[in-house]
């Protein structure tokens, strides 16, 4: 069923704003000043790939 020109189809731009925001944490390091960084890089998993940090 379409909409015939009736409803506008806008998509939304919040998933790429949350990216580009995520993706800023992370460059920031924010994980080891808010929250579970030291525990996360402590990690078998993070000593193991290190890209994870």
């Amino acid at each position: 069923m379409s909409c015939a020109g009736r409803c506008s189809e806008k998509k939304s731009s919040f998933p790429r704003r949350r990216s580009i925001v995520l993706a800023g944490l992370a460059l920031a390091g924010a994980g080891n000043t808010l929250g579970l960084g030291e525990w996360w890089g402590g990690t078998k998993l993070v000593r193991r790939f290190p890209i994870l940090k």
